[in-house]
């Protein structure tokens, strides 16, 4: 929201899906170099083992808990028409690539910002 609001256009992140299904933005496979607690169970355990309530309850050295895409999608078109994501998906993460075709099918308004 920042680089968009301070006039970037086009931002890059990396997405995961969480245990319950959920995609949020995620760069590594876990948490253990962003958790505060680098030896927290939560921190070692892939983002796929993890539910939404799980990766919440692990804090995290930024003190915010992983945006969910949607959230991030929505905050794109609302910031600007300019603003547009483009969204990495790990090579090998089918499940998060499906739920990401899902989530643009369900809220094709928020295909403007892909």
């Amino acid at each position: 929201e920042m680089a968009w609001s301070s006039g970037v256009n086009l931002c890059e992140c990396d997405i995961a899906i969480t245990k319950d299904g959920k995609l949020v933005l995620a760069h590594d496979e876990n948490f253990m170099r962003l958790a505060l607690d680098t030896n927290s169970h939560l921190a070692v355990r892939s983002i796929g083992e993890l539910t939404l309530r799980e990766l919440i309850s692990l804090p995290l050295k930024s003190g915010t808990r992983p945006p969910l895409l949607i959230d991030v999608l929505r905050s794109a078109c609302a910031i600007s028409d300019s603003s547009k994501l483009v969204i990495e998906v790990k090579p090998g993460n089918q499940s998060a690539a499906s739920a990401l075709s899902r989530l643009l099918i369900r809220h094709p308004d928020l295909r403007q910002a892909v």
